[in-house]
């Protein structure tokens, strides 16, 4: 199938358009009054006395060893980091399922 140049023209603004306005919403301003003493978004760490719990899914259920204990220090470090965060974690309960 061999398109005529007016088709791939056409092709090729839209792809282009398409792409400026993903990549404009990436884009972050370099305004001084960005986010100036704003709390609601971010802020710094330990600027609201106000306690978070996050609810976690992890489908690793062992947190001593392997990818559980990464993301178990992850999460640890994190929670040392904003002392008013608390994550509470759910898992998968652990397969005892026997190969025949």
């Amino acid at each position: 199938m061999v398109m005529n140049s007016k088709s791939t023209r056409n092709i090729l603004l839209v792809t282009a358009l398409a792409a400026v306005s993903v990549l404009s919403a990436c884009g972050g301003g370099n305004d001084k009054n960005n986010n100036a003493g704003s709390s609601t978004n971010g802020g710094t760490a330990g600027s609201t006395d106000k306690e978070v719990t996050l609810r976690l899914f992890s489908n690793l259920p062992d947190r001593k060893s392997g990818q559980g204990l990464a993301e178990q220090m992850v999460i640890d470090n994190y929670i040392k980091a904003n002392p008013n965060v608390k994550i509470d974690i759910e898992t998968l309960p652990r397969s005892r399922s026997k190969i025949n």
